[in-house]
């Protein structure tokens, strides 16, 4: 009995320590040294954190979190844009073996202390009648002071105070009405009681 319990003890910690996700990512602006501490300053408080690693010529950046902490896109890509760069691409590889992808189809931009911001991220939809309804489920969540669809390029630009809100919430919003995001897709029943010309292509 003892023997199995110095074996459970043993491989217990060995099983915690497998249990990581495995971030990559893309980052634009990065040109010299200091530039790449200023980045890592702003992900050394995430707890568990390991093998971080910058490479100036490309801008990857990699690291590796305890699988528990489920840490999102949307948090690695606030970090990035509050070192005051760009964000081109996230891939997450999770130890369950799934993974979670975002490029650079949106954008964040920190303004500063007064928690302005601003985002460009994907909305699908279609016509006019999309452009009304994205535009005022942006601006009904509390915070958001500018919202913005672009039909053809299928995104939308939002000012928002981070204070008030989260980015999330704008994408929940969006998608409550009917319209998938690059986060958040619309439930199938809503999406489906749209007017016929707003029926957009799903992926």
């Amino acid at each position: 009995m003892k023997n199995i319990l110095l074996i459970i003890a043993i491989i217990l910690p060995l099983f915690a320590q497998a249990q990581t996700d495995k971030i990559f990512a893309k980052v634009e602006g990065l040109g010299c040294p200091f530039c790449a501490n200023g980045l890592e300053k702003k992900f050394k408080d995430i707890e568990g954190m390991k093998n971080f690693v910058i490479a100036l010529e490309t801008g990857a950046m990699t690291f590796t979190v305890p699988a528990s902490l489920q840490l999102s896109t949307k948090e690695i890509a606030d970090r990035v844009s509050k070192a005051g760069y760009t964000l081109a691409d996230i891939n997450i590889e999770r130890a369950s073996g799934q993974a979670d992808r975002m490029n650079n189809a949106m954008t964040i931009s920190y303004k500063g202390a007064n928690g302005e911001e601003t985002a460009t991220f994907t909305v699908h939809g279609n016509c006019g009648m999309c452009k009304t309804r994205i535009e005022k489920a942006a601006m009904g969540v509390k915070g958001v002071k500018k919202a913005t669809w672009d039909a053809e390029k299928q995104q939308i630009d939002v000012e928002y105070n981070t204070k008030k809100t989260k980015l999330i919430t704008i994408h929940e919003a969006i998608a409550a009405v009917g319209h998938d995001t690059d986060l958040v897709r619309a439930k199938d029943e809503v999406y489906d009681n749209l007017h016929g010309c707003c029926k957009y292509e799903r992926e």
